[in-house]
């Protein structure tokens, strides 16, 4: 990835050594049950927005994981998918999820110090993010993320009272934008219940 100058005292990390890189739970459709452990997939990546559906899996609880349970500040990572436009699109995880765990085509990245987690977050929804991604990880049918595409990615680092400001700063816009969604998802809820109550 080709780096650019930065001011002083910055300095240019991969990716990989910021963030431990956990893998997806893999399951047989014959374990799939109705409550339990709730396994988010692809299509529950929007754009850094984890999305809990209706249709989601669900697996008993001797699938539990907690390394694979998402906690806060984790970033969910579309590793696996034969769409291209969905390669590599991340979501942030805002607060934990408990009981909440991924499936075998994500990946967690975790970062390995929280005040770090707004910068990676920052970063993985950049244009420049998904311009590298494009770049070196389509494939022929199924297009894959490896290890080395997360290590070849690098992630300006600034000075820790720049790094701190950033950090509240971006959370702020960010619980923002979350209630600002929560919002949004209960009007459509209600205008679906009022079509149905009158469609009764």
């Amino acid at each position: 990835m080709k780096e650019f100058n930065l001011p002083e005292g910055w300095s240019f990390v991969s990716l990989y050594d910021l963030v431990d890189v956990i893998g997806g739970v893999s399951y047989a459709p014959e374990d799939m049950t109705s409550s339990g452990i709730r396994i988010i997939r692809g299509g529950n990546i929007q754009v850094n927005l984890v999305e809990l559906r209706e249709d989601d899996v669900f697996l008993p609880h001797t699938y539990k994981n907690s390394d694979n349970t998402l906690r806060k500040g984790d970033v969910i990572l579309v590793a696996s998918t034969g769409s291209v436009e969905a390669l590599g699109r991340t979501a942030t995880v805002w607060d934990d999820m408990e009981n909440v765990q991924i499936g075998a085509f994500l990946r967690i990245l975790r970062p390995k110090q929280l005040k770090y987690a707004a910068l990676i977050s920052a970063w993985l929804s950049s244009k420049h993010y998904f311009r590298y991604i494009r770049l070196v990880a389509k494939g022929t049918s199924i297009n894959n993320i490896s290890l080395n595409h997360i290590k070849g990615f690098k992630i300006p680092i600034p000075t820790d009272d720049i790094l701190l400001a950033f950090d509240a700063f971006y959370n702020a816009v960010a619980k923002k934008i979350n209630i600002n969604r929560a919002i949004n998802q209960n009007l459509r809820a209600r205008r679906v219940q009022r079509r149905n109550s009158f469609s009764l």
